[in-house]
């Protein structure tokens, strides 16, 4: 029996996933270079350009469940990884 496989490969994480169930909302911090403005990302791989330095808020639209979470900027590096994994699976919950 052929397991189901959920993480992307490098090739993988440059395209949305077949079903979209989570918006990454990312709020910068204020600074020189940079406007505090808001940046929304699909993939992985705009998800992992953000710098979690320079991260003041972080939220996640759950497209499958209508709720918006607000989540610990410090958590970006973990999230990420756990989603790369999960990339191709729809039922992951992020907790």
């Amino acid at each position: 029996m052929k397991k189901t496989r959920y993480r992307a490969n490098a090739t993988e994480i440059n395209k949305a996933p077949g079903h979209i169930r989570y918006l990454w909302v990312i709020q910068f911090k204020a600074s020189g270079y940079r406007a505090a403005t808001p940046t929304v990302a699909m993939t992985y791989q705009t998800l992992d350009r953000v710098d979690p330095n320079y991260v003041e808020v972080l939220r996640v639209v759950d497209l499958s469940k209508d709720k918006v979470l607000t989540l610990a900027p410090e958590r970006l590096e973990e999230l990420k990884s756990a989603w790369r994994e999960n990339y191709f699976n729809p039922e992951w919950d992020i907790v």
